[in-house]
């Protein structure tokens, strides 16, 4: 769960991110923030016993500061650490591993005009960046029969009004 003050003039909203968990399914523990301020862990996943999570943010003092997209590691999913900023520019990312060890990152920017993939292998430490043709809101990274896809949101554009939107729907590219 994130959290969200807002502050007052043109200051960002001040995020944090907290983790709860059960062994019951019934009663949660307190909700304890798990990464630095400002910062948003998006794409939480488990990987050879490590859990591993995408974070963005930054500084939080104005709205149109830049973020950036930090690879974070956890052995509980409630302490984490960082491992290495991905993107200068990221924002909703999620990562999948490849079979030789390789970590892939979807990375949809701040401002929704691009996505990028990034490729690194252990420790990873330097990440390679590809620009995809493509605007992809909420990326999802999935392998099947040897092909990766990429799921996403799919924005309408409204043939009456250029620049709009009439709807979203969840699309499948490759």
């Amino acid at each position: 769960r994130s959290e969200a003050m807002p502050e007052v003039g043109k200051e960002k909203r001040y995020v944090r991110t907290y983790c709860s968990y059960t062994d019951d399914g019934i009663n949660w523990s307190k909700p304890q923030q798990i990464y630095e301020d400002h910062y948003w862990v998006w794409g939480v996943g488990y990987a050879d016993g490590i859990f591993y999570g995408l974070a963005y943010g930054g500084d939080g003092k104005l709205a149109d500061a830049a973020t950036h997209l930090h690879l974070v590691r956890s052995n509980d999913a409630l302490d984490w650490e960082k491992v290495s900023q991905v993107s200068p520019d990221g924002s909703e990312a999620t990562f999948r591993m490849a079979e030789d060890g390789t970590m892939r990152v979807a990375i949809r920017d701040k401002k929704e005009t691009r996505l990028s993939i990034a490729t690194a292998k252990p420790p990873f430490e330097d990440w390679q960046l590809t620009d995809v043709d493509k605007i992809i809101p909420a990326p999802k990274l999935i392998q099947v029969g040897g092909q990766e896809y990429i799921i996403g949101r799919h924005h309408l554009p409204d043939p009456n009004n250029p620049g709009s939107y009439i709807d979203r729907r969840t699309s499948v590219w490759r």
